[in-house]
């Protein structure tokens, strides 16, 4: 009976769906790492399942309960901590997601994103259509991509920024490419030793997408780098909000605990 009830318990069957999302997840894509939520989420509250029934159970021993009870708080203390981390960290990144470009912009650095082969992907291309409009609409302005090649892409991120900006009427005398490149941090330290190699001028600013911002301007601050402005593209589906705010709080964290660490 008891090897039938277990095998019945909801908890077991969220814990091996949580497993098999979490196995099946990729959280270098959006809608992967919508699948590791999910999958994560799961495994949480089978979690919280199995603790609540475990307190009230009447066959266990006092001593037992306690240390139920015990974990019980503390889980939920945890999670608790942790969605108020969540939430000011989230209000820090939506508060930062603000135009904010430097006046008399010299130098525009737009931040890579994934590529589809040789074409930009959905987010990707929302940073160029920003990118294209602005130095249309600033001709003394000179540009520069920022972008390596990740394992599972055909070429450098900045190779089909340039291409793509090429096509659309700027010219390529205009065009810097950065191609080493792998992380935020990495795009504005090398974009600077590009700004260097051929004494383009300040003021600066970034494009990038929104939800990111919070991000660069704390990272130049970090870099030392001078005063920057920033552009945001919105995110071209609305069904990237979800899971692409949640991974940037992850990337925040880290970010910051590299500052302290």
């Amino acid at each position: 009976m008891r090897k039938h009830s277990f095998l019945r318990s909801p908890s077991l069957w969220l814990l091996i769906c949580g497993v098999a999302l979490l196995a099946c997840s990729n959280v270098n894509t959006s809608f992967g790492f919508l699948v590791f939520l999910a999958g994560a989420g799961a495994i949480a509250l089978a979690w919280i399942l199995l603790l609540l029934h475990m307190c009230k159970r009447d066959d266990l021993s006092q001593k037992s309960k306690r240390i139920w009870r015990t974990v019980r708080t503390v889980t939920f203390t945890a999670f608790a901590l942790c969605l108020a981390l969540f939430l000011v960290v989230e209000g820090l990144i939506i508060a930062g997601a603000k135009d904010a470009p430097a006046e008399g912009t010299r130098t525009l650095i737009v931040l890579g994103a994934g590529i589809r082969g040789t074409q930009p992907s959905a987010t990707l291309r929302s940073r160029l259509e920003l990118a294209e409009a602005y130095l249309h609409a600033n001709p003394d302005c000179v540009v520069i991509v920022s972008g390596g090649q990740g394992r599972d892409e055909q070429v450098s991120e900045a190779s089909v920024m340039a291409s793509y900006l090429r096509q659309r009427g700027i010219s390529s005398d205009r065009i810097f490419s950065e191609e080493r490149s792998h992380n935020t941090r990495e795009n504005l330290l090398y974009s600077q030793q590009i700004m260097e190699e051929h004494g383009l001028s300040y003021p600066v600013t970034v494009a990038s997408n929104s939800f990111h911002l919070f991000r660069v301007r704390h990272l130049a601050k970090t870099l030392k780098l001078p005063s920057i402005g920033t552009l945001g593209a919105p995110l071209p589906l609305r069904w990237l909000v979800p899971g692409t705010y949640v991974r940037e709080f992850g990337s925040v964290i880290l970010m910051l605990l590299r500052d302290i660490f």
